[in-house]
């Protein structure tokens, strides 16, 4: 008889050393994980449309490689070229064709103007004449938080160029605009 009481204590006091190890694992698990967050991030979409408001059916159409989001506390400010866009010069550069981006945790605490802008396939900016893009958006972003800036719409000029009206993204050999590159 002592055997078998002996036989179901160990049993108990080998049972409960694993649940108190995986209780003790388990407690730690969120520790584990907890990381510092310093700074915000942003979530948005985007599509390109013609002036007219039909479809561009992709962003090779329009000859638009990247678009930049940027943040500044100050839209006066002047934006960093766009072969400067890193974090540390407020700007994330996303590939066109993903038709969305989301940041990694780097937008300053505060309140915030963010903006987009495509970048052609040359890697420049294109004539402001003609693309146009919504204006700055202006939020109030807290560390460890996502900023949404939902679907942004790209107007670009694609088709019906002449000497009078440029394309987004068309450029001629002096790097100025040219019709002459229009599909």
């Amino acid at each position: 008889m002592n055997s078998s009481v002996f036989a179901a204590v160990e049993w108990w006091l080998y049972r409960s050393s694993h649940c108190t190890a995986l209780a003790v694992a388990v407690a730690l698990i969120p520790c584990a994980a907890c990381v510092e967050v310093k700074g915000a991030a942003a979530e948005f979409s985007w599509s390109i449309r013609t002036f007219s408001g039909q479809p561009v059916a992709s962003c090779s159409e329009a000859r638009i490689n990247s678009v930049h989001l940027r943040w500044n506390t100050d839209a006066s400010q002047s934006d960093p070229e766009p072969d400067d866009c890193t974090p540390d010069t407020r700007c994330v550069a996303f590939k066109c064709s993903a038709n969305r981006g989301v940041t990694d945790f780097v937008i300053d605490e505060g309140r915030q103007l963010l903006w987009i802008e495509p970048i052609c396939d040359d890697a420049r900016r294109p004539d402001a004449a003609t693309f146009t893009v919504p204006p700055p958006i202006a939020r109030e972003v807290s560390n460890g938080e996502v900023v949404t800036l939902n679907s942004l719409l790209i107007v670009a000029q694609t088709t019906g160029c002449s000497s009078a009206t440029s394309c987004t993204c068309m450029r001629d050999g002096t790097g100025q605009n040219s019709a002459k590159f229009a599909p």
